[in-house]
């Protein structure tokens, strides 16, 4: 590797990290949207259930069943041949 190419490698790095080092909360800044106020809903169709609760059969603990959305059985159902 020639020696103005090492040279150009390094200031490419310095200046992605001094980059990083000026601007670490860039992402950060935006402000964040204001809190609605606390409302009751409408109707109680728009809110979604509770998950269920399932009780071992041994009187143990109680194990929470919850439907991820973004998980791998997810996408074999939502996919199609």
């Amino acid at each position: 590797m020639s020696k103005l190419t090492r040279l150009a490698a390094w200031a490419a790095v310095v200046l992605v990290a001094a980059t990083a080092a000026a601007f670490p909360l860039a992402v950060g800044a935006q402000g964040q949207p204001a809190a609605p106020a606390a409302v009751a809903p409408a109707d109680s169709a728009a809110t979604p259930a509770p998950a269920p609760v399932a009780k071992a059969a041994g009187g143990g603990r109680a194990v929470e069943v919850v439907d991820n959305p973004y998980g791998f059985e997810a996408l074999l159902r939502g996919s199609d041949i």
